[in-house]
């Protein structure tokens, strides 16, 4: 007997599945593993407009670009449509990919890194107009929840008087947005992943199967992708964050290329992120998605992330290595 929250599979003619396991939902999304073979995914916080761009972004992708990995392509219904509406929230289909979450460990993360840099390589070559949505100019856009950081600032020092986290994020967030719209007028931009968190890469056999999770796309500086993969891998690693930073940027410049221009901005867009960090899962716990605890972990991230921006932790740039030539030898694998 099927499950009976599963989404309806007539407009697909799937066949009915013999097993159906449900692997832990995210904030964005609810999820249903058919046999192995196919995944349904119900969209719990995007809408359908946004979902049809991310859709036509995906298809571009896979039809332009030869990456030796899968990226997610969904599954037309009968009628040609890549997903449906019901329960008022969009549904779709794609294909299962085999692999496990990256485990946050260096070689996996290194692994992880020259898989972005061939993605953006590939989403470089997308028209900006494909981009799903724009990337905020300032951090009171990251979530529709936390509009004004000054308050949010006030909040969290009432829940948190005279924690150091907060105080950190009091002083840093102005001059990092300050920073983050001077570098938006001279660094090159694209598309987008935008969420390159280690459970959006699968690894199968020792190398990369597929990246996922395409919700956060968008048009922004080219750079924020490894940033933003690079602050994850050194919030989340287990060996340490500056071993598991440096893994994945290792794997990322022999992919993708960083100018210095770029090189130089890394550490205030780390900061950055971090930051917007807390104004995300701020924005989490506002919508009752989330806890305060996870509020006061970002916070607690910060102070001692700064220590090592201080300590000057930043991407030095290589001559990128090609995709065909990664594909000659394999494509993205490890050993």
């Amino acid at each position: 007997m099927l499950p009976d929250d599963l989404p309806d599979l007539s407009p697909w003619g799937l066949r009915e599945p013999t097993t159906v396991t449900r692997p832990a939902d995210g904030i964005n999304n609810a999820v249903w593993l058919l046999d192995e073979e196919y995944v349904v995914r119900r969209y719990s916080t995007l809408d359908a407009e946004h979902v049809a761009a991310e859709h036509r972004l995906l298809a571009a992708l896979d039809e332009r670009a030869d990456l030796p990995f899968a990226v997610p392509a969904p599954i037309r219904t009968s009628d040609g449509a890549t997903f449906v509406v019901a329960g008022g929230r969009p549904v779709a289909v794609f294909a299962y990919r085999a692999g496990a979450p990256a485990p946050p460990d260096p070689a996996s993360m290194e692994l992880a890194g020259e898989a972005l840099g061939l993605l953006d390589a590939a989403l470089a070559e997308l028209p900006a107009e494909l981009a799903p949505r724009v990337g905020p100019a300032s951090m009171a856009g990251l979530h529709p929840a936390v509009d004004d950081l000054d308050e949010l600032g006030a909040e969290l020092e009432r829940r948190l008087p005279g924690d150091d986290g907060v105080a950190w994020f009091r002083a840093a967030w102005a001059p990092a947005d300050e920073a983050y719209a001077s570098l938006r007028r001279t660094l090159p931009t694209q598309i987008l992943h935008a969420d390159l968190s280690p459970s959006n890469v699968l690894i199968h056999q020792s190398r990369v199967s597929a990246i996922l999770d395409f919700d956060h796309a968008c048009l922004g500086l080219r750079v924020e992708d490894p940033v933003a993969a690079m602050h994850m891998a050194a919030v989340f690693g287990t060996a340490g964050p500056e071993e598991t930073l440096r893994a994945f940027r290792r794997g990322y410049v022999r992919t993708g290329e960083i100018l210095p221009a770029e090189d130089a901005a890394v550490p205030v867009l780390l900061r950055r992120r971090g930051v917007g960090a807390v104004v995300w899962q701020s924005g989490l716990w506002r919508s009752g998605l989330g806890t305060f605890d996870d509020v006061r972990a970002r916070l607690a991230d910060g102070p001692a992330f700064e220590e090592r921006l201080t300590a000057g932790a930043a991407v030095t740039a290589r001559a990128p290595r090609s995709a065909a030539r990664l594909r000659a030898t394999g494509g993205v694998r490890r050993g």
